[in-house]
């Protein structure tokens, strides 16, 4: 097989991989959808009508975190199919997601002060990579002004 050819086969196998993946988290985004939506009617319904109890809240918001995590992986797909590169902020924005999402439905009885540290700096640190980030990717397209 000559290079020109491997080539083109190396980049129609990532082509497919990347529509796979893309139709899978569409699946997953949709059935994710689907469930928030019978779980809050369910949860809306259930007796005492119209009262969520705060365990049932969080549980809600963590789902709806996933899911928009599941938009911004999709976001992060798009844009490497694209533009064939992945771009930092994309990727900080899942993260910064995911550990919020994990700091919202947290028992914090369960772990101790100093996990809950390190998950509070992890959170800390990632927000400024994104702000540095932004901020450099503002400055940049200032001089190119």
């Amino acid at each position: 097989m000559k290079k020109n050819e491997f080539n083109k086969f190396l980049e129609y196998t990532e082509s497919t991989i990347m529509l796979i993946l893309t139709v899978i988290v569409i699946m997953l985004l949709v059935f994710s959808i689907i469930d928030v939506v019978i779980l809050v009617i369910r949860d809306i319904l259930d007796a005492p009508r119209f009262h969520m109890n705060v365990n049932n809240l969080q549980e809600m918001l963590g789902f709806v975190l996933l899911i928009l995590i599941g938009v911004e992986l999709l976001e992060s797909i798009k844009t490497y199919f694209l533009e064939k590169k992945v771009h930092v902020e994309v990727v900080l924005i899942i993260a910064i997601i995911a550990i919020a999402r994990k700091i919202i439905i947290l028992d914090f009885k369960k772990y101790s002060a100093l996990m809950i540290l390190a998950m509070a700096l992890i959170f800390l640190v990632l927000c400024l990579g994104y702000y540095v980030i932004k901020r450099a990717r503002l400055e940049e397209h200032k001089t190119l002004e």
